[in-house]
């Protein structure tokens, strides 16, 4: 007896315009958890799979949550309607994937990927309860200058390689570290609403992908197994002594390891700078502070190691794009 051909779904990673969504109290119970307040969702069910959908559009581009839940095995064909850039983070299940030209593409769990994709199907062969959360953000080409004259520090997304490519751009997939891990985890559970919710995701999805571009098939630093640890003891106290402004100098001389050595060896391991990962712990705090608490922007200056509230208050705007009094009175 011949294999009968696997079902087929295709399921649309981008779209011209956004296709009727349904209410979220309408969803199946068990799909509502985790589901961003933010988002636009759609949902998808047939006799091979159901999808669940969440689309935030950021203006200069949109960040998109798939989950797909496998009922029976299956061939899923996922396909952008245009060209698309696209930062792809893979959480559940390993998923191996022929795009374009049939070659295999392992997305695994944990890992992010860069893609330059334009509208041909692609093919991911799926088993019954192969389970997978897709988190990806979409760059259309012709937003690119626009996004890196807003974000400078994207300057590298103009890269020919990356605006040339057809197909997957790195070599090599990326692990989620304890810097990315982290930037994901937040986008997940983000639970605000307008443009609280919009400025916020915009700059982790800007951090995600400057931390990304980074990182893509830089050459592995060499370290020791002694700097290694070293650079490792900096990391863990900066996580929770991010707000005192230690220059890299003062933090080699704490931890006994050359400034030059623990530099290099930041960058490579955590695809930031010791300032950066600093300045971006100092922001996320701010925000928090701003959203949750009735603080004044004097206190928050302070509780974030700002010398005062309008040294604060600047550099907020050209960290997140926005207004902080707006952002504020819009709460």
């Amino acid at each position: 007896m011949k294999n009968q051909p696997l079902p087929v779904h295709d399921m649309w990673i981008d779209e011209y315009e956004n296709r009727k969504t349904i209410p979220v109290a309408t969803l199946p119970a068990d799909l509502l958890k985790g589901l961003l307040k933010c988002s636009i969702v759609e949902y998808e069910e047939d006799k091979c799979c159901r999808i669940v959908t969440q689309q935030i559009p950021l203006e200069l581009f949109s960040l998109w949550l798939q989950t797909v839940y496998p009922k029976k095995d299956m061939l899923l064909r996922p396909q952008t309607p245009f060209r698309n850039i696209i930062l792809h983070v893979m959480l559940g299940s390993d998923v191996i994937t022929m795009i374009k030209d049939g070659k295999p593409v392992l997305l695994g769990s944990g890992f992010m990927d860069l893609f330059n994709l334009t509208r041909y199907p692609n093919e991911a062969p799926l088993q019954k309860n192969q389970g997978f959360l897709s988190l990806h953000i979409n760059i259309q080409p012709k937003k690119v200058k626009e996004l890196v004259k807003c974000f400078p520090e994207l300057a590298g997304l103009k890269d020919k390689r990356i605006m040339k490519a057809d197909g997957k751009v790195n070599k090599t997939s990326l692990p989620l570290n304890e810097v990315t891990w982290p930037i994901v985890r937040d986008i997940l559970t983000c639970r605000y609403i307008g443009d609280a919710a919009d400025f916020y995701l915009r700059r982790l999805s800007v951090n995600l992908l400057r931390i990304f571009e980074g990182m893509m098939d830089k050459p592995v630093h060499r370290l020791s197994e002694r700097d290694r640890e070293k650079v490792e003891e900096c990391f863990n106290y900066l996580k929770k002594n991010y707000v005192d402004q230690h220059t890299v100098k003062q933090m080699a001389g704490m931890f006994g390891i050359s400034a030059a050595v623990l530099h290099k060896g930041f960058q490579a391991m955590f695809g930031c700078t010791i300032r950066q990962f600093q300045l971006d712990q100092r922001f996320r705090l701010a925000y928090h502070s701003m959203m949750h608490t009735k603080a004044s922007f004097g206190m928050i200056a302070d509780k974030t190691g700002f010398k005062s509230a309008g040294s604060f208050m600047n550099a907020f705007r050209a960290y997140y794009k926005c207004d902080p009094v707006l952002l504020m009175r819009a709460q």
